[in-house]
């Protein structure tokens, strides 16, 4: 059974179609494919059709879940993967007319995608292009370049016009003068809902890193515009202040909260997340708890 079916992969509501192939699970024994001492997913072809192989206990052969799939017997074949590929990198797979990919119990068939030209061109196979587009875990960027991407510090990456966290556009980041202060990341952006694949919300779909242009600060997609640019900086554990005021912000959550009544000057952070001082107060969570 295959169901067709669109979602919007971020802000600008730009459509997309996966074409997710609903077939039937069996168990079975597992090839040996190891990170290690763990078996890891992979694809093959076998009795006509291709198969797409899920170990339900990780440090053994046994009880795979195998989803199976029409393929081209002659064309059929994993995508290669770079040379300087990880070892849990996501795997990839093609014929003459498709292209799957599998993100653990996730199986997506890339409706979009151009079988000739596919490429994974990142160590942990997130990111992929084709001669028209550039894709996230399967999800296709916006309006972007194939022929001018290129993978920042994660979890960014710019092409000529657009700067990019995971599968979200930052809109507002200039891409000449964009730095990555900070390396972080950007989760799976799938989750499953009743064995059908669905796009989380970009308020469920945290992530996290530091950069910069010439006019604003960012953690994750979260753009920060300080009151003074000159003098802003990450304090760390999600504060970061000026020489005007001191800002918090969280991972998932998309706004950035002045931290009240604190004294820039001598704001710090406590022992652990998320406490903080300054010569007047105690705070946690952005917020004053106490007199100091």
């Amino acid at each position: 059974m295959i169901a067709s079916f669109r979602m919007n992969a971020n802000s600008k509501s730009t459509s997309f179609l996966v074409c997710v192939v609903l077939v039937a699970v069996v168990a079975l024994g597992c090839r040996d494919m190891r990170i290690g001492s763990r078996v890891k997913p992979y694809f093959y072809y076998k009795n006509g059709k291709g198969h797409y192989c899920i170990p339900t206990d990780p440090h053994t052969y046994r009880g795979a879940i195998v989803r199976d799939f029409k393929a081209d017997e002659d064309t059929f074949e994993t995508v290669p993967l770079p040379d300087d590929a990880l070892p849990n990198a996501l795997p990839y797979a093609r014929d003459r007319s498709h292209v799957w990919l599998g993100i653990k119990k996730i199986f997506l068939q890339l409706k979009a995608a151009d079988p000739e030209t596919f490429t994974v061109i990142s160590e942990d196979g997130r990111y992929a292009k084709d001669k028209n587009s550039v894709y996230y875990c399967g999800v296709r960027l916006p309006d972007a370049d194939p022929t001018t991407f290129a993978i920042l510090t994660r979890p960014y990456a710019v092409d000529e016009n657009h700067v990019f966290a995971g599968h979200e556009v930052l809109e507002i980041a200039d891409p000449e003068t964009f730095e990555v202060l900070e390396h972080g990341y950007a989760g799976i952006p799938w989750e499953l809902e009743l064995d059908i694949p669905k796009l989380r919300s970009t308020t469920r779909q945290p992530t996290s890193g530091l950069a910069k242009d010439s006019t604003r600060f960012f953690f994750g997609v979260t753009a920060i515009e300080p009151a003074d640019y000159d003098s802003f900086h990450f304090v760390g554990h999600m504060y970061a202040k000026d020489k005007l005021q001191v800002y918090f912000f969280q991972v998932g959550n998309p706004n950035v909260e002045q931290v009240l009544d604190a004294d820039p000057g001598t704001f710090q952070l406590g022992e652990s997340y998320p406490r903080a001082f300054d010569k007047n107060h105690y705070y946690e969570f952005g917020r004053v708890v106490k007199p100091r």
